[in-house]
């Protein structure tokens, strides 16, 4: 497990999504991106970071599925786009863009904050390949939105 910071994450994503743009192909196998942001000294995201890196939940996961552990303190605190307020949190991407998170009861969010065991983590992860792999959006163009069931 190796935490990063945040402008080396963007960078692994973005290297990630490089090779299926050029090629123009929008294989489902290698879409998915998860980024765990935690704080390297917090015992609860370093379980949680740990976790997300296992060998249980690679194994898992599609071929070419990246999941990165994102040192916070690295995130600009105006950051408008990640707007972290609450750690550990994931945040799920696909073909590179940020997966909308709607669960009941909550607003809709590109994170889902608090720690996740392997199982639920998995669950998510699937939940984001199937909706992709369908196509499914929203109103914005290119959004995919992934509804969870809790």
């Amino acid at each position: 497990m190796e935490w990063l910071d945040w402008n080396q994450a963007q960078a692994l994503l973005l290297e990630a999504v490089q090779p299926r743009r050029e090629a123009k192909t929008e294989d489902k196998a290698s879409g998915l991106q998860i980024v765990v942001f935690g704080e390297k000294w917090d015992p609860v995201s370093i379980e949680h970071c740990r976790v997300a890196c296992s060998d249980q939940v690679s194994r898992s996961l599609p071929l070419g599925t990246s999941v990165l552990c994102v040192d916070a303190t690295s995130v600009k605190t105006d950051d408008k786009e990640l707007q972290i307020v609450a750690l550990p949190c994931s945040i799920f991407y696909w073909h590179g863009k940020r997966v909308l998170i709607r669960r009941n009861g909550w607003s809709d969010d590109y994170k889902f904050v608090g720690p996740l065991l392997t199982k639920e983590l998995l669950e998510i992860a699937l939940y984001v390949m199937d909706a992709g792999g369908r196509g499914e959006n929203t109103e914005k163009m290119d959004q995919l939105v992934v509804s969870l069931p809790y």
